[in-house]
């Protein structure tokens, strides 16, 4: 049993450690997930939000009932003296001497308290009403829908940052893979002419020519490489994915629905943008506060209840005898009304009302950038367009010259330097073509984002 125990175990590790090995492959969907799982800042707007929850039934707390405990033992050893001013009648006569004078002030021993005292007392208040805390109370709900707004922010950002990122790493595998196929047939071409000037059709000129196109493929291919390399750090950068693991691409260009092109009217998109949102429920907040200043001129009304035992003894042992604890309580209802505050209410009554233009102010400018943000998107977009199909179709155009012109050289009936700046224009196109790819589809993000449709 042991032995199958031990084999089954190592067979799971091994296993384990297997998959382990296993390079992650991702889709753009599952970066995103994984992003909106990991990422620091939407850890941190999460805990915000959990925050501003938590003072909300923080604020309610303090309208509760408030109760308390109190417990207390004194000792006084020597007690504090009583001073006492002879005079006719009193009954503290006998403490002076019998030819002092009526007016004379002495310290006598205090008669009225023993020198161990224990106290034990429960108190509850209760706030009936105040204006400025119902206030307080709305402002600390809007306060959570305003931390909950600010986790929506951070995510919208968090998936442009990922889909542009993938996008460019995306971009840069299908390029690389270019730049191998461009190695090979150069090369292929080279090894030809070579055999050529071995059988005296061609020149040392030619050859070298094609060296220089070659060495030069090889090292924008290494050059490449490290952007390559740098582009995928920024991808797991903006994942919050370790740098050091490594991480492949499942998505394909070829499944990328390019849009045609778009146009936009829509003068209210403003409504679905998380900032939007943002400016609204600060507007809000700015409201309330400035309610709140008004309604701290009004009264507040609420009631106390102290209630407890006590005792003195003599000596420091506790009294035993339940005789000698005496109960006492006192209920109070405190009114409180402000009557007169300077200028200070009314100046910060001022600022709230200039603190809500202000708001007021910033939703009609964001109104305003955001219908200009959503036609310069779009405009942006739709020149992307019509570049990326030009670019397009000036590729397959430098793919068929260059095809054609290896046919013709291959053939005799062609130059070399033909060749090489059919190659050069068609890397060229190549270039332009995947730059003009990526720039449609950061605009279509840019679109989508300024229509608040970046979900």
């Amino acid at each position: 049993m042991k032995i199958r125990f031990f084999l089954l175990f190592s067979i799971f590790l091994r296993l384990d450690l297997q998959a382990q090995d296993v390079p992650k492959t991702f889709s753009l969907r599952q970066c995103i997930d994984y992003a909106l799982l990991n990422n620091t800042g939407i850890k941190n707007a999460t805990i915000d939000e959990y925050i501003a929850k938590s003072r909300v039934q923080e604020y309610i707390g303090t309208g509760l009932p408030q109760l308390s405990g109190n417990a207390a033992y004194q000792h006084a050893n020597p007690l504090r003296r009583m001073f006492i001013q002879k005079l006719p009648n009193s009954p503290f006569s006998s403490f002076f001497p019998t030819n002092v004078p009526d007016g004379t002030v002495a310290a006598i021993p205090n008669v009225f308290q023993l020198p161990n005292t224990a106290d034990a007392s429960v108190t509850l208040s209760q706030l009936i009403f105040s204006g400025s805390f119902f206030v307080g109370l709305k402002a600390a709900k809007t306060y959570k829908e305003l931390s909950a707004y600010n986790n929506q922010r951070t995510k919208i950002d968090v998936i442009e940052n990922v889909t542009k990122a993938y996008y460019m790493a995306l971009i840069n595998v299908e390029r690389k893979n270019l730049f191998d196929v461009n190695i090979s047939r150069v090369d292929s071409i080279l090894n030809q002419t070579r055999i050529l000037k071995k059988n005296g059709f061609a020149e040392d000129l030619d050859v070298n020519r094609l060296e220089v196109t070659y060495n030069n493929l090889l090292t924008e291919k290494k050059n490449f490489d490290n952007l390559i390399a740098i582009s995928s750090i920024l991808l797991r950068y903006q994942m919050n994915m370790p740098l050091e693991e490594e991480l492949y691409l499942s998505d394909k260009l070829a499944d990328y629905n390019i849009d045609p092109a778009i146009t936009t009217n829509d003068k209210s998109a403003f409504n679905n943008r998380i900032e939007y949102k943002l400016l609204t429920t600060q507007h809000k907040l700015n409201n309330l506060n400035y309610k709140n200043n008004i309604n701290s001129g009004l009264p507040s009304l609420a009631f106390n209840a102290n209630m407890g035992y006590f005792t003195q003894t003599p000596d420091l042992k506790l009294q035993t005898d339940r005789d000698f604890y005496f109960r006492y309580a006192t209920y109070t209802v405190a009114l409180n009304v402000p009557l007169f505050s300077g200028l200070s209410r009314y100046r910060r009554v001022q600022q709230a009302r200039l603190e809500i233009d202000k708001s007021q102010n910033n939703l009609i400018q964001f109104e305003r950038s955001v219908e200009l943000q959503s036609r310069s998107s779009a405009i942006s977009y739709n020149n992307s367009i019509q570049s990326l199909q030009s670019e397009k179709r000036n590729m397959e155009l430098a793919k068929e010259v260059a095809r054609v012109t290896r046919i013709k050289y291959t053939s005799g009936v062609g130059s070399n330097l033909e060749v090489v700046e059919a190659e050069s224009a068609l890397k060229t196109a190549q270039i332009n073509y995947y730059n003009s790819l990526y720039d449609a589809i950061v605009g279509k993000v840019d679109y989508d984002k300024s229509l608040g449709n970046l979900k």
